[in-house]
């Protein structure tokens, strides 16, 4: 008999638990995973290298150039990096941008921010040609007022030649006005 009372015991037990309202297990916390945008990486490794000479520059990115045909991520984008910095090469910095465009095709997820970067880089490339463009012609235009400048110093040289010849020849014929009034007086002091 307490046998038979254990089971329907038991068989009550499973039955009130089977009613009772099953409260869900508490959510756990998210994990919060944070990855850093190829562009802040980027933004970032210029701050970190603003003061780099130009010589540590062009070694540095020398360095990073024969690395980064390896596929490395971090070395590519480090190389991009040293390619934007202000005393990099035109071709480095035209580099970069190759490197930044093919990032962009290669994630999608940052596309956005990446353009964003693109759009500013090819922004700062036309401002670039357009300044060397803008020099090239001052340098055209010096050159031009230089040969200019040296021609009209050749003449003045020469004008102030002929001026010097023509004092000379002025005092001369002053001279010659002189001697001739000279005679003219003794002339007139014979006839008297």
């Amino acid at each position: 008999m307490k046998v038979c009372w254990l089971v329907i015991w038991a068989v009550v037990c499973v039955s009130v638990a089977a009613c009772t309202p099953h409260k869900p297990a508490a959510p756990a916390a998210p994990t919060v995973v944070l990855q850093e945008s190829t562009v802040s990486v980027i933004l970032s490794c210029l701050e970190e290298n603003r003061d780099l000479s130009r010589q540590d520059q062009r070694s540095a990115y020398a360095d990073l150039e024969k690395q980064a045909n390896s596929g490395a991520d971090t070395q590519t984008l480090r190389l991009a990096c040293l390619g934007l910095h202000e005393r990099a090469t035109y071709r480095q910095f035209r580099r970069s941008i190759e490197l930044v465009t093919g990032w962009t095709t290669a994630r999608p997820d940052e596309a956005t921010s990446l353009n964003g970067l693109l759009a500013v880089l090819k922004w700062l490339d036309r401002e670039r040609v357009a300044r060397w463009m803008q020099h090239r012609e001052q340098a055209a235009e010096k050159k031009k007022l230089t040969a200019e400048n040296a021609q009209l110093t050749e003449r003045i040289g020469l004008f102030e030649l002929q001026a010097e010849q023509d004092r000379v020849r002025i005092g001369e014929l002053q001279q010659q006005i002189e001697q001739l009034k000279n005679i003219e007086n003794i002339i007139k002091t014979r006839e008297r």
